[in-house]
């Protein structure tokens, strides 16, 4: 039954994608494929101190300088060992809105399903998205993490008693975004970090910044885009059409206002429709 669940998850994972809008007519939002229009963003360097706040992404200047006074990691490194500390288990991952916290985990259940990141370590991965969760109903720790998959009852019991068993093998991302607005949702959220239930399982958070945050060993930011990521950006939505993509830049190098939106991938986005249409 253990292969049988990791194809099914490799399955759900393997062929998400993403939503482009490359015009404002709403029924011109063709879906492309990660290799297509997927930017890398940017993950500051490992911070226990992070708050609530981050810098307003209006502030370039101010963005800019903390990116280069800082250091940027790459997903596989996590749950990387780092120094004298232990191999964390819960990861947090703060971003503002527009950030693109919901591409970054669907590339991570990407790149896992396609064996390209914790290959060896990770057998099992659930992405929890928790605002998508039918509140009307009780939820169990089965719901949460089985309700994506066509299983038979027999199925799931089989599957939750497996997980129980290697759990150490086990990666769990969820989306919070919404999950404050739930009491239950909060309180399964807390059992899972800390350590009550799936004990030994590595959990990554994503999180807009608030107060009362979930505790976890490691904290790191999510920024937007770079100069160089933006140009990219640009060169992907403009899909070959060369005399669209120097209209995109020249516009954005000649109107530094406009640019400086450019920084958060919704934004980029929405310049880019703009000065296409």
């Amino acid at each position: 039954f253990s292969d049988k669940l990791k194809k099914a998850l490799r399955d759900l994972y393997s062929d998400l994608r993403i939503p482009v809008q490359q015009s404002i007519d709403e029924d011109a939002c063709p879906d492309a494929n990660f290799e297509d229009m997927f930017v890398e963003l940017r993950l500051d360097e490992f911070n226990a101190t992070i708050g609530p706040e981050i810098p307003d992404y209006r502030d370039v200047d101010y963005l800019q300088k903390r990116m280069q006074s800082s250091k940027p990691i790459q997903l596989a490194q996590l749950f990387d060992k780092i120094h004298d500390k232990d191999v964390p288990r819960t990861v947090l991952i703060l971003g503002r809105p527009g950030v693109g916290k919901t591409t970054v985990i669907k590339k991570m259940a990407r790149l896992w399903a396609k064996g390209q990141l914790w290959k060896g370590t990770v057998e099992y991965l659930f992405v929890i998205t928790l605002r998508h969760c039918q509140q009307d109903r009780k939820l169990t720790l089965a719901d949460l993490l089985l309700d994506g998959l066509e299983l038979t009852d027999s199925e799931r019991t089989a599957a939750m008693k497996l997980l129980r068993k290697q759990r150490s093998k086990l990666v769990i991302i969820a989306d919070e975004r919404d999950a404050n607005k739930d009491v239950e949702l909060n309180t399964m959220l807390s059992s899972i970090t800390a350590n009550v239930m799936l004990p030994g399982a590595k959990i990554v958070i994503m999180s807009r910044p608030r107060p009362n945050l979930p505790r976890c060993n490691r904290k790191t930011e999510l920024y937007g885009f770079t100069h160089e990521s933006i140009q990219k950006y640009i060169h992907q939505f403009s899909r070959e059409d060369s005399d669209l993509e120097d209209f995109i830049s020249d516009y954005l190098q000649n109107n530094v206002n406009i640019a400086s939106m450019c920084y958060l991938p919704v934004h980029c986005n929405f310049v880019c429709v703009c000065l296409h249409d």
